[in-house]
């Protein structure tokens, strides 16, 4: 009769699992490291530049950082639309590396609540595109209503009038400094040259077409408000005999 020797057959046991436990780590030590690049935006990938004055361009610095252990290369940095500019100053960036992505908004055209983004093209195998985003809160100073100027129904050696409302949209006195127009059949005048905070006056226009058709022009307001010392209001007019 044969006897199972128990102590044998444990040891037998712990030597095979630490014999395969040393070739597991022999096949790691020898399997390579997969080397690769990371993105990654220190902080926020947003940014409210808050309120700012229509004109104003308004600037801000995003971080990238490599966080994986390869060099991460930059490839396109792109806009939503032409109203904003990018560049990555470095397009390069070593591992665990940081590197700065400056974003500029021109405001010049909007109003109100405005949202815009910018890809970020690269080499991470794993999310190859990124973006960050702005926002900004475009104002006028000298906020005009309407906006955009229609003059009908002019005729030709007669004057047609109109009138803009003007509204002081910040927390200081503006002083209204000239009032012109780029179309020399065209007369401005504001009814006040100090407007208060919240304070309204009339911007009186006389058009006095010399020939018939379409004209189109602007009328340009400059003030001693500094963020934004220009007010441009765009019109169409049309005149008949």
């Amino acid at each position: 009769m044969r006897y199972f020797n128990r102590p044998f057959a444990a040891t037998a046991l712990i030597l095979l699992l630490n014999l395969q436990s040393l070739s597991q780590e022999n096949s790691t030590e020898k399997a390579p490291h997969l080397s690769l690049p990371r993105l990654e935006f220190t902080g926020s990938s947003s940014f409210d530049f808050g309120d700012i004055y229509r004109g104003q361009k308004a600037t801000h610095l995003f971080t990238i950082k490599n966080s994986g252990n390869d060099t991460l290369v930059i490839k396109n940095v792109s806009a939503s639309c032409g109203c904003t500019a990018a560049m990555a100053l470095e397009s390069v960036i070593p591992p665990q590396s940081t590197a700065e992505l400056s974003v500029t908004f021109n405001s010049e055209g909007y109003g109100g609540r405005t949202h815009k983004t910018v890809t970020v093209i690269s080499n991470d195998p794993v999310d190859p595109s990124r973006q960050v985003s702005i926002t900004a809160n475009v104002q006028t100073v000298l906020e005009p209503d309407p906006a955009y100027l229609f003059i009908h129904g002019a005729t030709v050696d007669s004057v047609t009038s109109s009138v803009i409302k003007l509204t002081n949209t910040t927390a200081k006195p503006v002083r209204i400094l000239s009032a012109e127009a780029n179309l020399a059949e065209l007369r401005v005048e504001p009814t006040k040259k100090i407007l208060k905070p919240k304070e309204k006056a009339d911007l009186l226009v006389s058009y006095k077409p010399s020939k018939d058709g379409p004209a189109y022009g602007e009328i340009i307001l400059k003030t001693d408000f500094q963020p934004q010392p220009t007010v441009s209001i765009r019109l169409t007019a049309n005149a008949h005999r």
